[in-house]
């Protein structure tokens, strides 16, 4: 099992490396695989289905753990963010 924390983190995962917005539920394979540090070896495929749009379920986002980073917009702040 994952918490709800775990899928969290996941779904914010997936929006941060993949441009993913997906509700929570969708993010809970990836909460999974992440939470047993599964260590493939290139010869298998894991296929996580993420059919549900985060926009499901937009309130879920203000209970993460991490909280969204925010930017002026001007490409010196955006950089800045990105960079860290």
């Amino acid at each position: 099992t994952v918490s709800d924390d775990e899928i969290l983190e996941a779904q914010q995962y997936l929006a941060r490396t993949e441009g993913l917005f997906v509700e929570p539920a969708s993010a809970v394979p990836i909460a999974f695989l992440r939470q047993k540090r599964l260590k493939l070896d290139g010869l298998q495929t894991v296929v996580c289905v993420t059919t549900g749009h985060g926009l499901k379920d937009p309130d879920a986002l203000s209970k993460a753990p991490v909280k969204m980073q925010q930017a002026k917009p001007t490409l010196d702040a955006i950089r800045k963010v990105l960079d860290g």
